[in-house]
Formats: structure tokens, sequence, C-alpha cells
């Protein structure tokens, strides 16, 4: 539900589900993870928002059949989003070399 909330951009009502989820358990759990980057990154938190997408992609890569290449260019994006253009290509260039497109 958190995610469908972000992809309408509503910049009101992600706040107050994530409050009312932070109500009720532990937002800093790593199965909270992507709740917390969507969080983080609607309200202009961009590094908080970083962290916790880290936190997910670490969360996600213990698991060796699948990688989530998906929140690799997500992280790339992030890296753009705060200025960091070189730490993104870099990035991008990692994904390229470590985990091909089938």
């Amino acid at each position: 539900k958190t995610e469908s909330l972000a992809k309408l951009d509503d910049k009101e009502r992600l706040p107050a589900a994530y409050k009312s989820l932070s109500a009720w358990a532990d937002t800093s759990e790593a199965k909270f993870a992507r709740a917390t980057y969507l969080h983080e990154k609607t309200t202009g938190n961009l590094g908080l928002a970083l962290a916790a997408l880290n936190q997910q992609i670490s969360d996600a890569s213990s698991d060796k059949d699948v990688f989530p290449r998906d929140l690799l260019e997500e992280r790339a994006e992030l890296l753009d989003l705060l200025g960091w253009k070189f730490h993104a290509e870099q990035e991008r260039l990692a994904k390229l070399v470590n985990h091909p497109k089938p």
C-alpha cells in the first residue's frame, strides 16, 4: 500500500501512512526498509532514503538466487538526485559488470 501511495506522488498521505505504520511496528527493521525509503524520499530526506535503500539492498542480496538489479538502478537515481553524478555513474557501471542482464 505504501508503494502505491508513493506512485501517486501524494506528499500528504504517504507520511500519514508511514506514521501509522510506525505506531504499530518498528520501522527500523529490514522488512520495513522499502516503506522507510519511500517515506524519506517523498519527504526530501535523501540521505536517510539512501540509508534505507542500502538496507533493503543488503537484505535482498542475502538471497543468492535473486539479486535486485532494479534496486541498484534506484540507488543510482537517488545518487543523481543527491548531486553525486560520479557515484551514480560508477553504480551503473558496477551493475552492468557484476549483474549483466540474462
